[in-house]
């Protein structure tokens, strides 16, 4: 891994966040992926496993690259242990409001000082997501096309208070 990619958190064991976590394992980055329910993580790595599978059946990949990339994806459902090291934090969870903020702002307060948060949200503005944050210029939507581990296309949106950092 290079030295300069950080250790990466991906908050939501659903489809989009599995397909995120192996496109950042995929990168070489080490990730976890956080599910608020310990029984959905492994699901999860399973559905990471046959994302990584389709790549190499299309070509996309090399099959020998797997076990390592998939070793980088480590699952927590301990939100805290989650986010201690990260250098970058992805939430992926339902597209509501008032949940997104509150992991969020629980995501900041255990995470280092300049770890970058993001959201993958399509619909909610950075702006009313960072609003309650403590550091709001750490803050931005990462916006994944999907399928995330197939399509190259991240659209990032700051928010008002949002830093050229993040």
């Amino acid at each position: 891994m290079s030295a300069d990619l950080p250790r990466c958190a991906v908050l939501g064991s659903g489809t989009m966040g599995g397909q995120i976590a192996l496109s950042l394992a995929l990168g070489g980055a080490h990730v976890t992926l956080w599910g608020r329910r310990a029984e959905a993580l492994g699901p999860a790595l399973d559905r990471c496993a046959e994302d990584f599978d389709f790549l190499v059946g299309h070509g996309l990949t090399d099959a020998g690259d797997r076990t390592a990339v998939l070793e980088r994806i480590t699952p927590r459902a301990d939100l805290a242990n989650s986010v201690v090291d990260a250098g970058f934090v992805i939430e992926a969870i339902a597209e509501d409001l008032t949940l997104k903020r509150a992991l969020l702002g629980e995501a900041e307060l255990a995470a280092p000082v300049t770890t970058v948060l993001s959201s993958t949200t399509s619909a909610l503005s950075a702006s009313a997501l960072q609003s309650n944050l403590r550091r709001p210029q750490n803050f931005c939507i990462a916006h994944y096309a999907q399928p995330a581990h197939l399509v190259e296309l991240v659209e990032v949106v700051p928010g008002c208070g949002s830093s050229d950092r993040a």
